[in-house]
């Protein structure tokens, strides 16, 4: 049994599958649990407010021709976060199948060297925003057409008698690649030197070799030409383009300081992308809270790592047959490498962007990632010289990669979870907000998501009243900018993003304190909360602007919330029972407010346990049972809420005070009970 399995040989046609479970392992095991995140949100209510035409608005103030994509697979495959995933996925497959087979028909004598990359390549550590889908989608759909449009070049050259077919097929990908963003378009200029490492193998004169290459290039040349001609001068946009390339352009009016400015982005961005990104794969964050989930991610790399590793020793396919061909394979892998390692991050550099900045700017380093896989497979047989360590040394690599992409897809999935339970919560405290309000938190609700894209989700669970591009809420933070200001009672506040754009003013207004991840729910705010321990002075401070006249209890639609895009809606939860209970006491409906105290109670909810058990949360059932009556409930309910954290005592015997105003007489001795409890003042 032990000799068959030592014969066992997997063919290169093995690989394709292999890449899939790769790729399924890296990126695809949290698919059912991601959602929309960042620009998202925008890209998808475009076409719920302005049909599929307003793509065309949207991208005309930066890239007027790449609304193409959005238009065809909205149209195919609709608002399922779910679907988009799957795409995402596909398409990171594909652009390793392109990769593979493009580069195979460069080095037909190199094929598992080309494997070798391609896995590399497919998990590459410097792109983490794959589950952004609908963004970033593009970029993946770019290198899909890139890789097969350079396969269809070489095998132009390479079947003579069907050079216009696949030259026709090639310049067809090429163009459709580049009209989707300008990402990828200084990749095209690696053609040439592709083009010169196929002609070397015919071992021609120099001179005649650079004649070939240039004529060989010249369709694609002058195709690209005529791109960045257009794009850099002629290009026609509804405002100034905001990826004007100012550094090159600078180079002509101040060379030397240029320069220099230059090299200290260069330097950072080329450390970070060969060698410190690796560095971040070994943060285990065995040291966390998350510390089983994080060891059973490090165990299931290791278990990824053993199997690649076995499968790579049984993987056969064509190497360079010796040391001088492997010599030039080094060499010229080398080169590719290097320059499209360059050309793949050039846009960022010459549009005075890098890729050490910010959250979202590794996204500048995802057209390098064939150049850094190049670069990084070159490395591993240069160093491990026969089959096994090259095997194990690589297996190690990618499974660094594998744990890496697992905890960021994970991370995705929990912000996933923060984002529903804030829209659902939302949707449940307030059924309908009159078109208009500005929606405020003290900061970001979400870090790293943006205020556009948290309006543009708020937008999307609400029906929309307004024309064309003309969003009906939208979201601030009091931080920074509100922060700086006086509070006073009118304040305009309009907002535009693109097509989109947003009128309002204080104090058509609202506002939340919402924390993802502590363990209490979404609170919609009023002067009422003025002593709540939790908020802070500068929240009390604009306690006013919350206006709750604008929530009406009704409905207007059964169709949103969408559940294609948040799921089914997650009811008998305790954040249910209390957004529905404080709309219910806003409306002063005081029996619908004591029968969900009695729905959460059959549920298990009470002030004594977890996820019940802050005091906040219970203050509209205290006044619920007072207003209808039961006195003793309400008396019951407040002193256990009062046992739970005492710094909120005050805010329990404001609530008090007022409930006293109004209590009957048969309750005075109530009253007096719970304030001599709690030591209310002036009781």
């Amino acid at each position: 049994m032990v000799s068959k399995v030592k014969q066992i040989k997997l063919s290169g046609w093995s690989f394709p599958l292999a890449l899939l479970v790769l790729c399924v392992v890296s990126f695809g095991l949290f698919t059912s649990r991601l959602g929309y995140y960042w620009d998202d949100w925008a890209k998808t209510i475009v076409h719920h407010l302005d049909g599929m035409q307003g793509y065309w608005d949207y991208y005309a103030y930066d890239r007027p021709i790449s609304g193409w994509t959005h238009i065809l697979l909205f149209s195919l495959i609709g608002d399922s976060p779910f679907r988009w995933h799957l795409l995402a996925l596909l398409l990171r497959w594909l652009g390793g199948v392109g990769m593979w087979w493009s580069m195979g028909q460069l080095w037909p004598q190199a094929r598992r060297p080309v494997a070798y990359a391609t896995l590399l390549y497919v998990v590459y550590p410097v792109f983490f925003q794959q589950p952004i889908t609908i963004t970033f989608h593009q970029q993946l759909m770019q290198y899909v057409l890139y890789f097969f449009s350079l396969g269809a070049m070489i095998m132009a050259f390479r079947q003579p008698r069907r050079f216009w077919p696949f030259t026709l097929l090639s310049l067809a990908l090429s163009l459709i690649q580049i009209t989707i963003t300008e990402y990828f378009v200084p990749l095209e200029l690696l053609r040439p030197v592709v083009l010169w490492v196929l002609f070397s193998e015919e071992r021609q004169p120099l001179l005649r070799r650079a004649g070939r290459t240039l004529l060989g290039w010249l369709p694609y040349g002058l195709t690209i030409a005529a791109y960045i001609i257009w794009r850099l001068f002629f290009i026609d946009l509804i405002t100034e383009d905001p990826y004007q390339a100012t550094t090159l352009f600078n180079f002509f009016s101040d060379p030397l300081s240029t320069t220099l400015g230059l090299v200290k982005v260069v330097i950072p961005d080329s450390l970070f992308m060969l060698l410190s990104t690796w560095v971040n794969a070994l943060e285990f964050g065995l040291v966390d809270p998350d510390f089983k989930a994080n060891l059973l991610i490090l165990v299931f790399g290791v278990f990824t790592t053993a199997v690649l590793a076995v499968y790579l020793l049984k993987f056969e396919d064509s190497e360079p047959a010796d040391e001088q061909a492997q010599n030039n394979w080094y060499l010229q892998a080398l080169v590719i490498g290097l320059i499209a390692t360059v050309l793949g991050v050039l846009p960022a550099w010459i549009t005075g962007r890098q890729v050490v900045w910010d959250f979202h700017s590794n996204r500048y380093a995802q057209p390098a990632m064939f150049g850094l896989a190049m670069l990084w497979t070159v490395g591993v047989l240069w160093v491990a010289r026969s089959r096994v360590p090259r095997a194990v040394l690589l297996s190690c690599l990618i499974g660094l990669a594998v744990t890496l992409h697992i905890r960021t897809d994970r991370e995705y999935a929990r912000a996933w979870e923060h984002q529903k339970a804030l829209y659902w919560q939302l949707q449940w405290r307030a059924p309908h907000i009159e078109p208009g309000t500005a929606i405020f938190f003290e900061e970001e609700p979400f870090s790293n998501q943006g205020l556009f894209s948290t309006s543009a989700a708020i937008n999307m669970i609400y029906p929309q009243s307004g024309g064309a591009g003309s969003l009906s809420y939208y979201v601030y933070s009091l931080r920074p900018k509100f922060a700086s200001i006086e509070p006073k009672a009118e304040i305009p506040v309009n907002s535009s993003f693109r097509s989109l754009h947003f009128e309002g003013q204080i104090p058509d207004s609202l506002l939340i304190y919402y924390q993802p991840g502590r363990p209490h729910c979404m609170w919609l705010l009023s002067p009422l909360d003025a002593v709540n321990p939790e908020l802070t002075d500068l929240t009390k401070e604009w306690l006013f602007i919350s206006n709750l006249d604008r929530i009406q209890p009704a409905d207007l639609s059964e169709d949103y919330p969408s559940e294609e895009i948040l799921g089914s809606e997650p009811q008998n939860t305790w954040c249910y029972f209390y957004q529905k209970a404080d709309l219910a006491r806003q409306m002063e409906d005081w029996e619908e407010v004591v029968e969900i105290a009695e729905q959460a109670s059959a549920q298990g909810y009470f002030p004594t346990n977890a996820p019940s058990n802050h005091p906040n949360e219970w203050i509209p059932f205290i006044e619920g049972y007072a207003r209808s009556g039961d006195w003793a409930a309400a008396r019951d309910l407040i002193l256990e809420d009062a046992d739970i954290n005492s710094d909120y005592v005050p805010r329990l015997c404001s609530l008090w005070a007022r409930l006293e105003e109004d209590a009957p007489p048969e309750a005075v001795t109530i009253v007096q009970e719970v304030k001599q409890a709690l030591a209310c003042a002036g009781q």
